[in-house]
């Protein structure tokens, strides 16, 4: 069609009904207003072939538009301005049912594929046939609608003579319609004028950053039901444009599909397109978490709602961990459903072998890419995204012929498509040098407006600005490279160029494309280019404090904690509103056991944001990781009241009741029943996380230990076997099993596993740490060394590797060595209090080397300096009371050992301990009633009977219930080193053993 932008068009609905004619400004306004879509027909007026709305160039910038800026569409307003200008049709009489054309039925999703195949095919012989056959087809569609007499189907000379007498609307009356209706919007455009520039000046400061892109639309409830038929069409319309590989079709194609979902909420298979849409559609949205995100979970939740285990859901699930950057549990999904393909009717096969592509492309194994994309292609050989990777992947792999022929069969198919013609470029000049062909698709692809992925443009950009350059088409090479820059602003070689060309280094927007470009490569984990994207992003303005924020994320993930720290400092400084920065601060130096510096943090974030959820939250996690459980679950409980939803807080919840449920004593009935409340509720916040995010490893996890403690643990570990059954690329499961092994104490079978995870991930410090310790109980000490080393050497600002170290040397000690190894650990330890004074039993471990070494001054300074830093940890309380049983102070000794047991309330031996020095201190009673304690935990510990015998021995009457504690102790511990000592009490009360 020849261009037209000067005249007048006609458009055709839906419904078939022709409306029109417009002016190409009127029109553009109707597109931005929402009265057309993009899936209506356009004709030029008087004459000229019915086009697709979404293919006609003059529209094409007003429907991106539209479609990034959708507005809610008045119908009254609409229907006023349609009656205005639409031309009337004449009544046809209706076509009889035998003359219709049939509409084939599509009853299976095979159906639909050859249903599709056959129009496609029909499509492309159309295109063979000569330029009037195709005419002649165009202009005899009309036949089929009713007929509007203004609008001649032949330009012939007796037509437009007998137009005049045909329309009810005379031109001549054409300019006072046009100004009439322009009269009638101008109060409307005036208002919109003014509400624009009202949210540019209150949005102003905040939208500086804001990225720029397409947007994903979730179905809303409550939508008019569509018939199958329309649903099956709506179908056969998004399939087509997927077959395409034109995304701005796909971007359009979306609209349908939600239309068909809302239209259709139990239809899984229109709900899995919507899906592998929005998979598409992706990398060029603003991938913002209120709005794409969301849109993919509500897809997926409506999925899994109507059946959690199909196939359909599954993919939607597969999607959704995609786009929240979960690569590895996505591509468990994924291939977990191509192998259980058990729906006869599964039509996504395709778009599965596809995504399975594209993370392996991400992944750099080229060859294995190549045959998925290849594998895709088959099963749907008109799709053009599969053929387009197949040709990107030949293209690495230097196949520069193979890489042709794929691009050029996109090119057969259409000649529009700038992806072959940028491809050919980059096969002909890079691969096969021949520049002048190169130039010549380069040159037919520059100026076609269609996105392409990232590095695809980028790289052919640069390699067309290169050639221009050659042939000193200096001024087109600067439009090129501009163009490549400003895709990639962080892309130092097109910058040398475009400075070198004379133009301007500096790219509108450029932060917000850098921030997308990090966000990329974060959910990519590739955490280093991730990084250096951000920090350019805030270098570009220093106001950004979420780009601030962002790079801190991801130094935490490369192991560099303090510089993450340091980074969340400019954040908040930055933007002291920025709550999410005040909140990770805070979850940082938590894990760095910094617990004041976190509080003072959440104190500043309090009384910015009074009674903020996440606030709240954050308080939660920090005295969980004080162990202050009862402090957690108080913070957690009001959190929840305030946003009951949040799957990070209900797992919190979840793990503080269930640790409560486990350690605390419980000797009254009102414990026990508080014990209860907390098995209940534990359940019910674990449950309800798994509900909402049973993707998310933690949430799985905290499930597994509920399971433990009240089924016992060989049904938890049960549990998250199944887990990493179904999500083997998952390694939290297996970490998680690893730790499960490790508090049942079997722990050859947690190294096994440990092993696993490390040979899989050498970088995972969690494991490797996990792995130290398991070799440091099984008495491997020179592996135990090793693995922690190793550790040091993956996060150099971690002091726990070098603690550890420390305490093995400490644990290995004995004989000659003592002193020595005790010294050495002793250097250790100092120099980590220098690095990080916070670190929990640095100062226990430098009491013990103190206490071996035999000053017991130093090692009471030193514990009373580790309960002030870390007031909750057992072991101090135990040492202490180790150090002044040694100086036989037990009355100290008996408080220490009571402490002690408040935080480890299920370990009998502590209430054993104590009960000895409360005896040795003539605190019978008190004595005995810790060893009822202790046999309420486990009444089988040898060394109650033992203590038992004591106390009963100095009471009056009591010797015959000594002598049978003795008994008792003796035949529980047959082996014990007291044995001699026992058996002479007994023989001194008169009794044999």
């Amino acid at each position: 069609m020849s261009d037209n932008s000067g005249g007048q068009w006609v458009i055709k609905i839906q419904s078939d009904q022709v409306k029109g004619p417009y002016s190409t400004d009127a029109v553009i306004k109707m597109i931005l207003q929402g009265v057309f879509s993009g899936n209506e027909e356009i004709c030029a007026y008087p004459e000229g072939e019915w086009k697709a709305l979404t293919k006609q160039p003059e529209f094409y910038d007003a429907l991106l538009e539209s479609l990034e800026n959708p507005v809610e569409v008045d119908n009254k307003k609409t229907q006023k301005m349609e009656a205005e200008t639409v031309v009337k049709a004449v009544e046809v009489a209706p076509v009889a049912a035998d003359e219709m054309p049939p509409i084939p039925e599509l009853k299976t999703s095979d159906d639909l594929k050859e249903f599709l195949e056959k129009e496609l095919n029909k499509d492309k012989d159309e295109e063979n046939k000569p330029e009037k056959s195709r005419r002649n087809r165009s202009l005899a569609r009309t036949e089929l609608m009713p007929q509007v007499q203004s609008i001649p189907v032949n330009p012939g000379a007796e037509m437009i003579a007998n137009r005049d007498q045909n329309l009810e609307i005379q031109m001549s009356d054409l300019e006072d319609l046009k100004q009439k209706e322009m009269g009638k919007l101008l109060p409307f455009i005036l208002l919109c004028i003014v509400a624009v520039c009202a949210v540019i000046y209150l949005l102003w400061p905040e939208n500086q950053t804001e990225k720029k892109g397409w947007a994903l639309y979730a179905p809303k409830k409550g939508a008019e039901a569509l018939e199958e038929t329309e649903v099956r069409n709506l179908k056969v319309k998004a399939v087509r444009a997927l077959q395409s590989g034109i995304y701005e079709q796909i971007l359009v194609a979306q609209q349908d599909m939600v239309r068909a979902v809302e239209g259709a909420p139990k239809d899984l298979e229109a709900m899995g397109l919507l899906c592998m849409i929005y998979e598409q559609l992706w990398p060029y949205t603003r991938q913002t978490i209120e709005g794409d995100i969301r849109s993919v979970m509500v897809v997926t939740q409506m999925a899994r709602t109507l059946n959690a285990i199909s196939n359909y859901s599954n993919s939607c699930q597969a999607v959704y961990l995609s786009v929240l950057g979960r690569g590895r549990e996505a591509r468990s999904l994924v291939e977990k459903t191509l192998d259980n393909q058990t729906e006869e009717k599964f039509s996504l096969g395709p778009f599965l072998y596809l995504m399975k592509a594209q993370m392996l492309e991400a992944e750099g194994t080229t060859v294995n890419a190549a045959a998925y994309y290849e594998q895709a292609m088959k099963l749907w050989p008109q799709w053009m995204i599969a053929r387009f990777g197949l040709a990107r992947m030949l293209f690495k792999q230097n196949k520069y012929e193979e890489a042709r022929t794929q691009y050029e069969q996109m090119y057969e198919f259409n000649k529009e498509s700038k992806a072959a013609l940028f491809g050919l470029g980059l096969v002909e000049n890079k691969g096969l040098r021949n520049p002048e062909k190169a130039y010549t698709f380069y040159t037919n692809g520059f100026r076609l407006k269609q996105v392409l992925p990232k590095d695809f443009a980028t790289e052919a950009l640069q390699n067309y600005a290169q050639l221009l350059m050659e042939k000193n088409e200096n001024k087109k090479a600067l439009e090129a490279a501009q163009e490549g820059y400003r895709l990639s602003p962080s892309h130092r070689g097109l910058k040398e160029m475009v400075v070198s060309l004379g133009g301007d280094e500096k790219v509108e927007n450029a932060q917000s494309e850098i921030m997308l470009i990090g966000d990329q490569f974060f959910r990519n984990g590739d955490y280093m280019v991730a990084q250096a994207q951000y920090k350019t992003a805030f270098e570009l303005d220093t106001k950004n404090g979420l780009a601030a924020y962002k790079a801190a994320r991801a130094l935490w993930l490369m192991n560099q904690t303090r510089d993450a720290i340091l980074w969340l400092d400019k954040s908040i400084e930055a933007d002291p509103k920025l709550l999410p920065a005040y909140v990770l601060k805070s979850d940082y130096e938590s894990q760095k056991y910094n617990f004041l510096e976190a509080a003072k943090t959440l104190q500043k974030a309090s009384r910015a944001f009074p009674q903020n959820h996440e606030v709240l939250k954050a308080q939660a996690l920090l005295e969980f990781r004080k162990n202050n459980m009862m402090g957690a679950i108080q913070y957690g409980e009001r959190a929840v009241k305030l946003y009951s939803a949040d799957v990070e807080l209900l797992t919190l919840l979840a793990q503080a009741h269930i640790y409560f449920y486990v350690n605390a004593p419980a000797t009254r009935q009102q414990d026990l029943d508080r014990k209860e409340a907390s098995k209940t509720a534990a359940q019910r916040y674990a449950g309800r996380a798994v509900d909402l995010e049973p993707s998310w490893p933690e949430s799985q996890i905290t499930w597994a230990k509920v399971l433990s403690a009240t089924d016992g643990p060989t049904r938890g570990q049960n549990y998250l076997k199944e887990m990493i059954k179904a999500f083997p690329y998952t390694l939290d499961y297996r970490i998680a099993l690893a730790e499960f092994y490790r508090d049942s104490e079997k722990f050859l079978d947690s190294s096994k596993v440990y092993e696993e995870v490390v040979s899989i991930d050498p970088k995972s410090k969690r494991a490797s740490l996990g792995l130290a310790e398991a070799y440091r109980i099984l008495n491997k000490p020179d592996l135990a060394q090793k693995y922690y080393n190793i550790t040091s050497v993956l996060d150099p600002s971690d002091v726990e590797p070098m603690v550890a170290n420390a305490r093995l040397l400490v644990e290995t000690a004995a004989g000659n060595e003592v002193r020595a190894k005790m010294q050495q650990a002793l250097t250790k330890l100092l120099l980590v209090k220098k690095i990080n004074p916070d670190f929990p039993k640095v100062s226990f471990l430098m009491a013990k080397c103190y206490m071996e070494l035999g000053d017991y001054d130093k090692a009471i300074e030193m514990i009373k300096e580790e309960k002030t830093r870390n007031p909750n940890i057992a072991d101090s309380y135990i040492l202490a009371a180790e150090i002044f049983f040694r100086r036989q102070q037990y009355k100290e000794c008996a408080v220490e050992y009571s402490a002690a047991t408040r935080m480890r309330p299920s370990s009998a031996e502590l209430y054993v301990r104590a009960s000895t020095c409360y005896r040795m201190s003539d605190s019978i009673d008190i004595a005995e009633d810790m060893l009822n304690i202790a046999a309420q935990k486990e009444s089988g510990f040898a060394d109650i009977y033992r203590e038992l015998g004591y106390i009963y021995e100095r009471k009056n009457g009591g010797r015959v219930q000594a002598v049978q504690y003795f008994r008792r102790y003796l035949s529980l511990s047959p082996n014990a080193p007291d044995r001699t000592t026992v058996e002479g009490r007994i023989r001194q009360m008169g009794e044999q053993p």
